[in-house]
């Protein structure tokens, strides 16, 4: 293989990684209240399914992104989810 054709592979590699991480944030039973500052893997799954509308998307790029999930529940994170409720 080349290097760009390796390059295409890892981007659709990427791409399925994405979609299987929003396919198990939809699985996810949150039992846990969240709150400003709170840092736990549930914050990570909460961001998935955010993600998944460009909507409620917590950022386009960088820290927050899909792909990107941070286990912070800050105030973008905040913001998106009062968009749900």
């Amino acid at each position: 293989m080349t290097i760009p054709e390796l390059q295409t592979k890892i981007k659709e590699i990427i791409e399925v990684i994405k979609q299987l991480q929003a396919l198990l944030a939809q699985l996810h039973t949150f039992n846990t209240n969240l709150w400003y500052g709170t840092s736990s893997q549930e914050v990570i799954y909460l961001q998935r399914v955010l993600n998944q509308d460009p909507e409620t998307q917590v950022s386009a790029t960088g820290w927050g992104s899909p792909g990107n999930e941070s286990m912070y529940f800050g105030a973008k994170k905040i913001k998106n989810t009062a968009a749900i409720s």
